[in-house]
């Protein structure tokens, strides 16, 4: 049984992936919550607990296009991170929100 605070809903965004400020892969996130994401990627030169920052782009207002969000990994796997979101602002919550709508709209849409 799972214990989520929000319902993960399919993704196929593009991202960045940052260690110490210095963008270090590439990958994308397969799905999303609204505390987390999980990304499909190579990089596996991280250890649980650390912090890393992802960067991609969102639909929206301008000054939501692209964001940089901090993000700690929870869980790894051959097949990428799972990250806890942190450290969010107000604005880059309300920015998520259009990706969790875009996400929704397009899983109610799928035939």
């Amino acid at each position: 049984m799972e214990h989520r605070q929000s319902k993960r809903m399919p993704a196929n965004v593009k991202l960045l992936v940052y260690k110490r400020g210095v963008p270090v892969a590439t990958g994308k996130i397969t799905d999303a919550s609204r505390s987390g994401l999980f990304i499909d990627t190579k990089f596996d030169e991280v250890q649980i607990n650390q912090m890393l920052e992802v960067e991609f782009g969102l639909s929206g207002p301008p000054e939501c296009h692209h964001q940089r969000l901090e993000a700690v990994v929870t869980r790894k796997t051959k097949d990428g991170l799972a990250l806890e979101l942190g450290g969010l602002t107000q604005a880059q919550v309300q920015c998520l929100q259009h990706l969790y709508n875009d996400l929704e709209t397009e899983r109610l849409t799928r035939p």
